[in-house]
């Protein structure tokens, strides 16, 4: 684990009280792909008390009754000596127990070679961007 949150010591006795977890994980050695240099860093916040109410604003206003964790994504590349920052959110059905910040990084990460394996072969090796097949839904 890399340099995780930091909390107040208030915070943090508040936080145990209520049953909260805040997990982290930074990709312990950045690695050089395709001529970039790319760090990783997720952060995991599950507090039942909050999560219980999460969805429950806008249109719809119902809760997400499955809704577990919610985690912020960091991703810095240096390409050609120019930082690039990426900050990205997610909402997750897992419990800290099952997918701390680690376990949760891994899945984002296969989550998105999956997809981009994908449009791959369908952009790619099936030229699907030039087709000029349609669909009508009428």
């Amino acid at each position: 684990m890399g340099n995780g949150p930091r909390v107040p010591p208030w915070q943090a006795q508040e936080w145990r009280e209520r049953g909260v977890t805040l997990t982290a994980w930074v990709d312990a050695s950045p690695k050089q792909r395709h001529g970039r240099w790319e760090r990783r860093e997720l952060w995991a916040l599950s507090d039942p008390e909050l999560n219980g109410c999460a969805g429950s604003t806008g249109t719809v206003g119902e809760a997400w009754p499955h809704l577990k964790q919610v985690c912020r994504v960091e991703r810095r590349r240096t390409v050609k000596g120019r930082v690039q920052v990426e900050v990205s959110y997610a909402v997750t059905s897992l419990s800290p127990t099952v997918a701390g910040a680690d376990r949760l990084l891994r899945i984002l990460r296969e989550h998105w070679h999956i997809e981009n394996r994908v449009h791959w072969v369908r952009d790619v090796t099936f030229d699907e961007d030039r087709s000029q097949i349609r669909t009508a839904l009428r």
